[in-house]
């Protein structure tokens, strides 16, 4: 590397990014440089198919990495590379139509020479396509017209204004003859970024440099896509028959059997063509205790049917303990074959209490034996809503009905 780089131990100026394709990966703030390396920093670097590359214009491979992370990569300076304007791209590969380009100029910053002769004025460019209009700032006082002071650096992107009226078409003027180079000037503010330079030719390849330090291990790369199906093999040969096994034991309390006839000592009824695939019908699991039909008066008083100790109707069920599962059927009126008349109202675990109907029983319990049904005179033995009449017994006496009480363990 020559003395005009070895001296660059300060950060060296860098352009301003240019957006010249919408980036598709990551996006770069800023790009320093010490004597031979960059940084970039931005966001987004870690990608799901691995890590982006870094290529510098002007050489055709990707720059040497030292280190990477999300929102930070550092890379090695190509040996001996010139001072002057690059462009600096992160994509996948050097020819990536979707990669972050970033425009930088590398060298030291020479010092303020004496300001050149005004050009002459470029021609009318076209207009503009017509931005949203602003909105209306507050009118300010008019202040004298100060000198025109050097170009400050870039500023915050501001709203966009109206847009004004075209002024007239300028004259062109000719172009100044070039002036001979003046004496190293003092050192001036950083200007704008110019546009970038013609491509230099191409120097002679350097020397190998030094093996770098060992870089930051990468993030893991995302896992790559299944490979094809392989040819299926040849089927292997028949194995030899197994000796015959003990025949095994059947619980039909605790399995299905796979038959056409009713399976006794089961609590299931189920029945299927036996075949692998083959139809699985499953019939009503019948409840392990069905009262029937029982005919109930609110009235405790009545003993209609007979009443507890403490006036409730209590029913033996054919299991012990709490049932898991219960369900009240209410009719009002049976015919001579014991089947009901009127619609059934399914009350669930208890009746209906709201302020605009009370429904017997008031409430339904269990001991180890028995299931308890509360009712209260006053209230209805059954009866449901519609929406024409409202609540209604069918024409029945809604303080007399038949019960039935289902039951599963």
């Amino acid at each position: 590397m020559n003395n005009y780089m070895k001296n660059a131990i300060r950060p060296i100026v860098l352009a301003t990014a240019l957006a010249l394709s919408a980036p598709a990966y990551a996006g770069i703030d800023n790009v320093t440089a010490l004597a031979n390396a960059l940084t970039i920093q931005g966001a987004s670097f870690n990608q799901k198919k691995g890590q982006l590359q870094v290529f510098l214009s002007g050489y055709t491979g990707p720059l040497q990495v030292s280190s990477y992370s999300d929102n930070t990569i550092v890379v090695f300076l190509p040996p001996n590379v010139a001072p002057g304007s690059y462009v600096l791209s992160l994509g996948k590969s050097a020819d990536d139509v979707n990669a972050e380009d970033f425009f930088l100029t590398l060298g030291v910053q020479g010092e303020k020479g004496d300001t050149g002769d005004t050009g002459a004025t470029g021609p009318q460019g076209a207009t503009g396509a017509t931005g949203p209009q602003g909105a209306t700032g507050a009118q300010g006082t008019k202040g004298d017209t100060g000198a025109t002071g050097g170009q400050g650096p870039q500023g915050v992107k501001g709203d966009t204004g109206a847009t004004g009226g075209q002024g007239p078409q300028g004259v062109k003027g000719d172009t100044g003859a070039t002036g001979g180079q003046g004496p190293q000037g003092v050192k001036g503010d950083t200007g704008a970024t110019g546009g970038q330079g013609a491509q230099g030719v191409k120097g002679d390849t350097g020397t190998t440099g030094g093996q770098g330090p060992q870089g930051v291990k990468g993030d893991t790369g995302a896992t790559g896509g299944s490979g094809p199906q392989g040819v299926k093999g040849d089927t292997g040969a028949t194995g030899a028959q197994g000796p015959q096994g003990d025949p095994g034991v059947f619980d039909p309390t605790k399995g299905i059997a796979n038959q056409t006839t009713r399976q006794l000592g089961a609590n299931f009824n189920v029945t299927g063509d036996g075949t692998v695939g083959g139809t699985f019908t499953a019939y009503v699991i019948k409840p392990n205790y069905d009262s029937g039909w029982f005919l109930v008066k609110s009235d405790p008083h009545s003993d209609i049917p007979h009443r507890s100790a403490n006036g409730d109707i209590h029913l033996l069920k054919d299991f012990p303990g709490a049932p898991s599962r219960l369900m009240i059927h209410q009719c009002g009126a049976l015919d001579v074959n014991g089947e009901c008349t009127t619609r059934i109202v399914i009350a669930g675990t208890a009746g209906y209490h709201d302020g605009s109907a009370t429904i017997n029983p008031v409430s339904v319990t269990s001991d180890f034996f028995h299931i308890y049904l509360s009712t209260v005179g006053s209230w209805w033995a059954w009866g449901y809503w519609n929406a024409l009449t409202g609540w209604g017994c069918e024409g029945h006496d809604c303080f007399t009905a038949y019960y039935r009480v289902m039951a599963w363990r």
